[in-house]
């Protein structure tokens, strides 16, 4: 890699905005005009899910499945395994004790976090307009996870009301898809010197991530960030530095 100054993509501030309305999608997750109704089985409704998002069905085909299984019968037949089961469980233990946590803080409690508390509570039945937060369960759960290790092993960056322009060498760390309802995006990550957390989110349309794979591929490049962004991980009491376009990147 050349020693030429390399500016983030000019449309990465608006992928960075993205973050903020991240919340709002898990409180319109499951929404539903016609009158919900239940659906009871005599397997475990999220160890179901786990085993047709494992088979390769996506999650549209098994929101479909659960709200009508005779209607796939022909087509889908979930084949549970003991590791489904144990994930489900996995899964409802850690959204149980994670937001009984919050109850107990005192922390905001979301729409969306009261739909996946009564889902734990009756893993064979489900209310139509509660699907759609059941068959996402799996994807959050190994999100949090992620993001949860990163910063087990990093600190938190200073508040954006005291940090200054600084420069730095910075470490690679990995790169993740991910997606939502409404797009898909590779994050990538870097430690600085004080192992505070660096991310870039690079939507999959933007050919732009084929330049951050380079950068990805150099494991430590100096990052200039003349007017930080800084800001908390959705969901968590955590900061981070957030790549924009007035951060520049050279080789070292």
């Amino acid at each position: 890699m050349s020693n030429t100054n390399t500016k983030a993509p000019s449309n990465l501030t608006v992928s960075i905005k993205s973050l903020v309305s991240e919340w709002d999608d898990f409180m319109s997750i499951g929404s539903n005009k016609e009158d919900p109704r239940e659906i009871k089985s005599e397997r475990d409704l999220l160890a179901m899910t786990c085993s047709l998002l494992r088979t390769g069905f996506e999650s549209y085909e098994v929101v479909s499945y659960l709200k009508d299984p005779e209607l796939y019968k022909d087509r889908i037949e979930p084949t549970i395994t003991s590791n489904d089961i144990q994930l489900a469980n996995k899964i409802r233990k850690y959204f149980s004790k994670k937001h009984m946590l919050r109850r107990i803080k005192g922390d905001y409690i979301s729409p969306w976090m009261n739909k996946v508390d009564e889902l734990c509570e009756t893993p064979q039945m489900v209310r139509t307009d509660n699907i759609p937060v059941l068959v996402t369960l799996p994807r959050y759960y190994d999100d949090n996870i992620f993001i949860e290790g990163l910063m087990k092993d990093s600190v938190s960056a200073p508040s954006d009301k005291n940090v200054r322009a600084f420069e730095d060498t910075v470490e690679f760390v990995t790169k993740r898809y991910r997606t939502t309802r409404h797009y898909t995006a590779f994050d990538y990550y870097w430690k600085t010197s004080k192992n505070e957390l660096v991310i870039a989110r690079i939507p999959t349309n933007d050919l732009t991530y084929k330049a951050w794979d380079f950068v990805a591929k150099q494991s430590r490049v100096k990052m200039e960030f003349k007017h930080p962004y800084v800001s908390k991980i959705k969901g968590y009491d955590f900061l981070a530095h957030y790549i924009n376009t007035e951060t520049e990147i050279t080789s070292l």
